[in-house]
């Protein structure tokens, strides 16, 4: 299965999305990112089936968190 990896703010955040999308039946997993690779030093993330990634960019959106594309 592809996955990608968003960061996001804070580890707060990312719980917010993780039950968020929960709720919309999208698989993720929360996880540590290296904050020398993500934009602004973020070091919580997201990580889902590639699949789902249209579904996670919106819903997060609406739901006003900020995230970035995690580039290992």
């Amino acid at each position: 299965m592809n996955t990608t990896t968003i960061s996001v703010g804070s580890v707060t955040h990312a719980q917010k999305a993780r039950r968020l999308l929960a709720r919309l039946n999208v698989q993720t997993k929360l996880v540590k990112l290296d904050a020398s690779m993500t934009a602004g030093g973020c070091t919580h993330g997201i990580e889902y089936a590639s699949a789902d990634h249209y579904t996670v960019v919106m819903e997060l959106k609406k739901a006003g968190i900020s995230y970035y594309i995690y580039q290992d």
